[in-house]
């Protein structure tokens, strides 16, 4: 669809093309933080066009406060949020950095969860001989509907406990009215 055009997008479309911008704003070379904003400001906009989204439905946006440095291999709370129920389209953003060029393996994996439970999960790593000092970009996405009020967490953890590997500060986690799926 051009722009201009005069068809009205129903929720899936707006869930759909938010889903492929924020694609492709992963693969391409803006910087992490201009990523974070952009996602934030096409899902916002996405949830005011959504007219089937319940009264009162807001975008909740949190970001993390501080840097986390992993210690071993242990799973870590970054960001989360407590969600009513309703249907509800989930970004998350977080920045793994390996600054030390470690001689050995780094896998970073970070997973959206449930009240606890878990829901999506990316890895990314740095090869088998080492790291790279520039930071690794990890986006989970998920469409998902709540029948209560629900904790939205974003958890990550060095799967190896490779030292002075860490999650930078302004990790981000969006939630966007989803409207009627179909």
């Amino acid at each position: 669809m051009a722009c201009g055009s005069k068809r009205r997008l129903v929720p899936r479309d707006i869930a759909y093309k938010a889903m492929r911008l924020q694609t492709f704003l992963n693969q391409s070379e803006v910087s992490v933080s201009r990523r974070s904003k952009i996602s934030c400001f096409v899902l916002a906009v996405a949830a005011t066009s959504v007219s089937s989204s319940p009264a009162g439905a807001a975008t909740y946006y949190r970001q993390s406060q501080a840097q986390v440095n992993f210690t071993n291999s242990t799973p870590v709370l970054i960001v989360s949020a407590n969600i009513p129920k309703g249907n509800w389209i989930v970004s998350t953003t977080a920045e793994a950095s390996d600054l030390t060029r470690a001689p050995q393996a780094t896998t970073i994996a970070c997973w959206l969860a449930l009240n606890g439970q878990k829901q999506d999960e990316v890895d990314v790593g740095n090869g088998p001989t080492g790291g790279y000092p520039l930071p690794y970009s990890i986006v989970n996405q998920l469409v998902v509907t709540l029948s209560q009020t629900t904790a939205i967490e974003l958890y990550c953890e060095d799967e190896l406990g490779v030292p002075n590997v860490l999650i930078a500060q302004g990790a981000t986690l969006i939630v966007s009215p989803a409207g009627n799926l179909k």
